[in-house]
């Protein structure tokens, strides 16, 4: 299986170099293929028809159907995150390089594509208690993530929660990592 799954990173590899054009057809045809193919496989697995989720979601059965089809390309995040909602999985947006977009569809499984909601889900008790042992899970909850409810336009701004030695400079990153922790009450 690795030989196969390491030919076919190959190939893929192969055919982005010097083409600019094929990356950005690929990453457009993987955006929408994935997705669609994600949101169908997790509303499978949980028994769920479209008109279920539909119902679920606060949306028309046509609106999901549409959604399904790996030809369409209009979703907005805002859909996006009530679909995460109603599924009750995490969304994550982010820029990646070519290697990792590569490695995820070379070793694509539908295992990877069903996600569990968030009470199937779990971190072990080690891996908690070797990160995260010096929070106060209920501050950090009464303290913050209340904010998180209320529209983004009324949340602490940033720098509201932490005062930055020098905002977007080399240490931009790990500026906006201990803001992130400190909003939840996390010490690094």
């Amino acid at each position: 299986m690795s030989d196969h799954i390491d030919s076919i990173k190959a190939q893929l590899w192969e055919k982005m170099r010097g083409n600019k054009k094929y990356r950005d057809n690929f990453v457009a045809a993987h955006l929408s293929t994935n997705t669609a193919a994600q949101i169908t496989t997790m509303r499978e697995s949980r028994d769920w028809t479209q008109r279920e989720l539909a119902e679920k979601a606060g949306m028309a059965p046509a609106r999901i159907s549409l959604i399904e089809n790996p030809s369409y390309d209009k979703l907005t995040l805002s859909t996006l995150k009530r679909l995460a909602s109603t599924f009750d999985v995490a969304l994550v947006v982010r820029f990646s390089p070519f290697s990792e977009l590569v490695k995820w569809v070379a070793d694509l499984s539908p295992e990877k594509m069903n996600v569990r909601n968030f009470d199937a889900d779990s971190i072990s008790i080690v891996q908690m208690s070797q990160k995260v042992s010096k929070v106060d899970m209920a501050q950090a909850s009464h303290e913050y993530l209340p904010s998180l409810a209320q529209p983004v336009n009324e949340r602490p701004a940033l720098a509201q929660v932490r005062q930055p030695q020098q905002a977007y400079a080399s240490n931009s990153m790990s500026f906006i990592k201990d803001a992130s922790y400190q909003r939840v009450g996390v010490t690094a």
